[in-house]
Formats: structure tokens, sequence, C-alpha cells
């Protein structure tokens, strides 16, 4: 997910230089790499087939052109209207929804069921760059019994690396836990449980804690920019892992 405008970020920071001051949240740099080639760098490292989208919208056309540039044939374009994060997350759905129904008609016309081919929706946002392929191979085995899986990570570990706590929590157990932006959703459950569409603001869900101290490196601010780097500066992480 990179179509957002990243309105508490200063863009004209001086962190990226001079030669180009007005930059996209997408392309915003960490240690003079962009964020969203965090993301991408990750999911091609996968052993595993996959196909990699990238939903972007009106305020990211930079980061469109780059995609085109630097990863032709490898990540494909979607576009979506830029109405903030959840109607984005809603209309990436709609288009696989359409895409699944059109595929399991052909299958049907040709009495052809492929188990192999995966109904899944992976999000990932580009504010938590530092995600790693073994967290995304955890949630990726979780056994789903539900249209969606969020992943939520303790606040309390967000807090203790400096980061501000998203305003959406949830409880569980007596103990407030963060959404971290990650997401795994199922189009064939969701299409069951909606009975054939997905138009409503509200998935089924269940909350999955992954307390790994890279996902509260959740990026919005300056300042939270400014930490990400001092840390991968100081290899906390091949440290402590």
């Amino acid at each position: 997910m990179c179509g957002g405008r990243g309105s508490r970020l200063d863009l004209n920071s001086s962190l990226q230089g001079p030669e180009d001051p007005i930059i996209e949240k997408p392309l915003l740099k960490l240690k003079q790499k962009p964020l969203i080639q965090y993301i991408i760098n990750v999911l091609e490292d996968f052993k595993i087939d996959l196909r990699i989208f990238a939903a972007i919208s009106p305020k990211t056309k930079k980061t469109e052109e780059y995609i085109y540039k630097a990863y032709p044939n490898k990540v494909t374009i979607l576009n979506t209207s830029g109405k903030g994060f959840s109607n984005d997350y809603k209309e990436v759905i709609q288009y696989f929804e359409t895409i699944h129904k059109r595929l399991d008609q052909k299958k049907q016309q040709i009495q052809i069921r492929d188990s192999s081919e995966s109904n899944k929706i992976l999000f990932l946002p580009i504010d938590v760059p530092l995600v790693t392929k073994r967290i995304l191979k955890k949630i990726l085995r979780i056994n789903q019994k539900t249209p969606c899986i969020s992943i939520v990570i303790d606040k309390n570990i967000v807090t203790k690396y400096g980061f501000t706590p998203t305003p959406f929590t949830i409880w569980i157990n007596n103990h407030e836990y963060c959404y971290s932006g990650i997401s795994l959703v199922d189009i064939s459950q969701l299409l069951k449980k909606t009975n054939g569409t997905f138009i409503g603001d509200w998935l089924e869900e269940k909350a999955i804690i992954i307390s790994d101290p890279r996902l509260a490196f959740n990026i919005n601010t300056n300042k939270e920019l400014n930490l990400a780097e001092e840390y991968l500066n100081n290899r906390y992480f091949e440290k402590k892992t």
C-alpha cells in the first residue's frame, strides 16, 4: 500500500537533499533507500511464487514512475482513489474479488480446480520498512479461519522504541495492542461471508500478536524516520536477533 500523502512528514526535509525538495512518502529515503524499496526487496527474496502489486493513488504519481523504471515486469500497478487507507484497502479487495470471480468461472467452464492457486492478499504498508522475510513467512503460515487476519504489536514495545502508537488499538486479555497495518485477506472466505460481494466497510477479522520490534518502526514523522535510521546505523537488530 503506497498511496498515502504522508501528511505528518515534512517532505521538504533536508534529509532528502535539495535536488528533489518535494518527495512522496513511498520515495522518502531511509539510509539513502526509498521506503518502498525495502518492502519490494523483502518480497523479491521469497522463494515461493507470488505476485507483487503496488497500490498507488493520484497522490503518488512519482512513485508510479519510480516503480515502472526500477521494477519493470516485476511489480504490477493498482490505481486507487487515494481517499484514505481504509477506502484504498477496500478498493484493492474489490479488484481482487473481481479477478477471483473471473478465474473461478473459467475453472468451472473447463472443470478444473487448481487448489495450488492462492486466494490470499498480503497487505503491506510502506510505513513499516523493517519487516523481514521471517516475519512474513510466519504470517503466511497462520491457519486462517476468518476472512481477515490483522497483525498487532504490544503498545509498550511501540513506545519503548520512541514511536507514536497508532490510534487504532485492540485490547486482548486486558492488554493493549497496536495495529501494524499488515493484514492477510482470504478472498474465498470473504466472498462466502458476504454472499459473493464485498461492499461493506467491515471485515470479520482475527488479531494475531507478533511482538517483533521491527513492526514498531511505523514511520509517520521525521522523528520516526530519524529513529529508524539511527537503529539501522547501529545495526541494532543484528545484535539482538
